[in-house]
């Protein structure tokens, strides 16, 4: 039996801006091209233009159910957005700690998150400190 997958949905929803993907590309490649040997000299410019991008998106589905008269639950908003982003942040996290530990515990130190210091990233608070 053939079964759609959810991403062919979701590419060719009708209220997706495929304007924004390109966009959000360009921001992701930016800083990646920045952080890689600093080839790309304003690329931290990214994490900027995909603030923005996000602050459109969820500014959108917060209008949409102000403007159909829907409650709006900050909690439960809060929890989804959340839902959306921390596997991908965790696995990151996670896999790209144990990458660094084998490929550069000897080359750089300074790219190895300390053990004693990994709960400021396991909890977000790693820019407050």
């Amino acid at each position: 039996m053939y079964h759609k997958l959810r991403v062919n949905e979701v590419i060719s929803s009708n209220s997706r801006i495929s304007s924004i993907d390109i966009f959000r590309s360009v921001a992701i490649i930016s800083v990646v091209l920045f952080h890689f040997n600093n080839l790309f000299p304003f690329g931290y410019l990214g994490v900027d233009l995909f603030f923005v991008i996000s602050g459109f998106l969820i500014g959108g589905i917060l209008i949409k159910k102000f403007d159909d008269k829907q409650p709006i639950n900050y909690f439960k908003f809060i929890l989804q957005r959340g839902f959306k982003i921390w596997p991908s942040y965790y696995t990151f996290i996670f896999v790209g700690t144990l990458l660094v530990y084998i490929f550069y515990n000897s080359i750089d130190l300074n790219q190895i998150i300390p053990v004693w210091d990994f709960k400021r990233y396991l909890f977000f608070y790693q820019n407050y400190t």
